[in-house]
């Protein structure tokens, strides 16, 4: 991808109400009109962030992450929840203007202000997207890795997703596999259930991988453990994948040293890095996406 691509963004809010970034290796705050590597859904409504921002009679200087869901723009501002009935009604009164711009909901904190509800879709599934939920960054992207997910789950009966999210990746396992999705965020894990239609065959689980790893003993359970942690990588849960008996490991990576730290756990505890695949996932930066397959050494 080269330009219009992106799907979420993170902005911060300045005292004027418009978007701004920091800028390269400083704490000083841009001001943005436009952003070539955004979705055109998403930079169309650049422009008036700061009108919206009035009409919602926010204070300045908070944080707004906007996604592009399916069905349009989600707006979710990072900051205290609103409780005053008149905010509501002011923001009825300017439903219009919001769906002109392709606003499907806005949040404030978990509450929704205005809209419905926003979804994504994963495979053959709908899913609700909840308000600061995780999507890789480009669509395309995102059905590139899974393309390489899935062909690597070929012959696998039972698949392990820690770090799961919302399901990115168990939902189009589902249909040909056994699945157990492990995820530390309750919200995220609630939107993989109630997943439209409802999922054949995923188990879930609620853990903080980083304080309380999936033990070697449970993974033995499985054939494969298919992974897509944070950028801090998981040395914690290598460890117990070391000491289990899984032949087959898929490692979904944003960040080359955090990996690098956890494929050395794996080579040095019996497998070997069978094939990796490095994606330009965010375009104008040395950021780079990558999927590594790992195999036991018989």
């Amino acid at each position: 991808p080269q330009s219009h691509q992106r799907r979420r963004v993170k902005w911060h809010i300045d005292s004027s109400g418009k978007p701004s970034q920091f800028e390269r290796g400083s704490h000083n705050l841009t001001p943005l009109s436009s952003c070539m590597v955004l979705e055109t859904a998403l930079e169309r409504i650049m422009p008036y962030i700061s009108e919206i921002h009035g009409k919602l009679s926010l204070p300045t200087q908070t944080e707004l992450q906007a996604t592009l869901c399916n069905n349009g723009v989600l707006l979710h501002y990072q900051t205290n929840e609103k409780n005053d009935a008149n905010i509501s009604q002011s923001i009825n009164q300017h439903s219009a203007f919001f769906q002109q711009l392709g606003i499907v909901a806005i949040h404030v904190g978990r509450r929704k202000l205005f809209g419905e509800q926003a979804y994504v879709r994963f495979g053959d599934y709908e899913v609700p997207f909840p308000p600061g939920g995780f999507l890789q960054a480009v669509t395309e992207v995102e059905e590139l890795i899974a393309d390489m997910v899935c062909h690597a789950s070929k012959g696998k009966t039972k698949i392990l997703e820690l770090f799961a999210g919302m399901g990115t990746f168990s939902l189009r396992l589902c249909n040909n596999h056994h699945v157990t999705a492990v995820e530390a965020n309750s919200l995220a894990l609630q939107a993989l259930k109630n997943a439209n239609p409802k999922p054949l065959d995923i188990k879930t689980q609620t853990l903080d991988l980083f304080k309380s790893p999936v033990k070697a003993k449970d993974i033995n359970h499985f054939d494969m453990v298919l992974l897509d942690p944070p950028r801090d990588g998981a040395q914690a849960q290598m460890k117990e994948i070391v000491k289990s008996h899984i032949d087959h490991v898929v490692y979904v990576s944003c960040n080359p040293i955090s990996f690098a730290k956890d494929a050395r756990h794996l080579c040095t505890g019996g497998f070997r890095l069978k094939r990796l695949t490095p994606i330009d996932q965010f375009v104008h930066t040395y950021h780079v996406e990558m999927v590594g397959i790992f195999e036991r050494v018989a």
